[in-house]
C-alpha cells in the first residue's frame, strides 16, 4: 500500500470541497499537524476515524484506501460506460468523481456519438476540458455538437483556433449560434486576407449592418 497516494487522494478532496487542513482537522478531533501528515504521505489516519474523514471528504473508507492500492484493477471505461446509460447517475458523483469521468469518458474512442446526451449533465469546468481536448485533437467536425452548451468565454476560444486552423467550413455551421463578439473575430480575420466574395456571401446573412459594412469596404478597395 502506497500511503503517499492516499495523502494525494485526501488533499484533493479536501481541496474540491473548499476546507482547509484546520477545518478538517476541527471536524474530526485531530491536530491540524496530524491532517499535513496524512497529506504528506508521512501517517495513516487512524482506522477509528476513516468512517467520519470519508464522510467528511464526500467519498468512501474503500475509496480512501484503493488510492493507496497500486495493484487495484478499475475497469474506468467500463464504469463510464455504465454510467452514460443513465446520465442521472452523474449527477450522484462527488466533484473528484466526476472528473475522473469526464477523464475516462474522453478517452473513449467514440465518445463523440454520446455528446448531445451529455452536455447538459457536464459543469463548466468539465465543458472546458472537454473542449481543450477536441481542440487539441483537431475533432473539428464535432464541434458543431457542442456549441450550444458552450458559454462566451469557450466559444472565443473555439473560433480562435478554427480561424487559426482555417476551418472556415466548421466556421460557417456554427455562425448562427455565435454573439456579435465572436462574429467580429470572423469579419477581422476576413479584413485580413485575400478571399473571394462567394466565401464572404456565405456569412453576410449572420452579420449586422456594420460588419457588412466592414467587409463592403474591404471589398470596395480590392476591385
Amino acid at each position: 500500500m502506497d500511503i503517499s497516494n492516499i495523502g494525494d487522494y485526501i488533499k484533493a478532496q479536501r481541496k474540491v470541497l473548499g476546507i482547509t487542513q484546520s477545518q478538517l482537522a476541527d471536524d474530526i478531533g485531530v491536530s491540524p499537524q496530524a491532517v499535513s501528515k496524512w497529506e504528506r504521505g508521512e501517517n495513516l489516519p487512524d482506522v477509528t476515524l476513516l468512517p467520519l474523514l470519508a464522510r467528511l471528504l464526500g467519498t468512501t473508507v474503500e475509496s480512501i484506501l484503493n488510492r493507496g492500492d497500486p495493484q487495484q484493477k478499475e475497469n474506468k471505461e467500463l464504469d463510464v460506460a455504465n454510467i452514460l446509460e443513465n446520465m442521472q447517475d452523474f449527477l450522484k458523483l462527488n466533484a473528484l468523481q466526476k472528473d475522473g469521468f469526464v477523464d475516462g469518458f474522453i478517452k473513449m474512442v467514440d465518445y463523440d456519438i454520446y455528446l448531445d446526451e451529455m452536455m447538459p449533465y457536464l459543469g463548466t469546468s468539465h465543458k472546458t476540458k472537454l473542449l481543450e481536448h477536441i481542440l487539441k485533437t483537431r475533432s473539428f467536425d464535432i464541434l458543431e455538437t457542442i456549441t450550444f452548451h458552450l458559454n462566451n468565454d469557450m466559444k472565443e476560444q473555439m473560433v480562435g483556433v478554427l480561424i487559426k486552423e482555417e476551418r472556415l467550413d466548421i466556421v460557417e455551421d456554427i455562425i448562427p449560434i455565435l454573439n456579435r463578439k465572436q462574429r467580429d473575430a470572423v469579419v477581422d480575420h476576413f479584413e485580413s486576407i485575400d478571399t473571394d466574395i462567394e466565401t464572404i456571401e456565405n456569412f453576410l446573412p449572420f452579420f449586422d449592418k456594420r460588419q457588412v459594412a466592414r467587409l463592403a469596404r474591404k471589398m470596395n478597395k480590392e476591385v
